[in-house]
C-alpha cells in the first residue's frame, strides 16, 4: 500500500522547477523527466537488472519519485539535481 498512496499523491502534485526566473520544468511531479543512467542505475541496485523492462522502469521511477517527493516536503531538492536533468535549479515551488 506505500506504493499506491504515494502514487495516488504524484497524480496530484505539480512542480514548477526555476533557474534565475527561468522555469526549466512546470508540470505534475509524475511527469518529471528522469535521466536514463539513474533508471539503469537503480534497476541495477533494486532488482539486478541492466536492460531494464517496462514494469521494472515503472517500479524504478515510482521509488525516485517518493524520494523526490519526500525531499521536496522538507524544502529540500538535492535529489531533482542527481534525477534529473535540471543541475542548475536555484528555486522550487512544490504544491499538492
Amino acid at each position: 500500500m506505500l506504493f499506491k498512496k504515494s502514487k495516488d499523491n504524484l497524480m496530484k502534485e505539480t512542480v514548477i522547477i526555476s533557474c534565475a526566473n527561468q522555469v526549466l520544468f512546470e508540470g505534475l511531479l509524475k511527469e518529471i523527466p528522469l535521466l536514463e543512467e539513474i533508471i539503469i542505475q537503480k534497476s541495477i541496485h533494486f532488482f539486478d537488472d541492466a536492460e531494464p523492462c517496462e514494469i521494472h522502469r515503472s517500479a524504478v521511477r515510482l521509488r525516485l519519485l517518493a524520494e523526490i517527493e519526500k525531499e521536496l516536503l522538507e524544502d529540500k531538492w538535492l535529489c531533482l539535481i542527481q534525477y534529473t536533468p535540471f543541475t542548475d535549479i536555484t528555486d522550487v515551488k512544490f504544491s499538492k
